[in-house]
């Protein structure tokens, strides 16, 4: 019997805009959903995450350019990620 290899081999994460739910609509909830589903899937991210926001405000947290080179820097360090967005046509920026 062959050994089956694990189709996604990496972690997934997702995200579904949706019009309706305002926190769903923007790219800053999209970065936050792939961030937060990236942590609990690898533990070194949260090493990571530590060294980048440890000393940093909230309102900086939230910033766009902040979650746009986190979110790139949480996905370097995967050797393979599955990301499925869903609903795009609904995004607001």
């Amino acid at each position: 019997m062959r050994s089956q290899q694990p189709l996604l081999n990496g972690p997934v994460a997702f995200f579904y805009f949706k019009h309706r739910e305002a926190s769903k609509t923007s790219m800053v909830a999209m970065l936050r959903a792939i961030i937060v589903q990236l942590l609990y899937q690898d533990d070194t991210v949260l090493e990571f995450l530590h060294q980048k926001c440890a000393s940093m405000s909230n309102t900086e947290l939230m910033r766009l350019p902040f979650l746009q080179d986190l979110t790139k820097g949480c996905l370097t360090m995967q050797r393979r990620v599955w990301i499925i967005l869903d609903g795009l046509d609904e995004a607001e920026d």
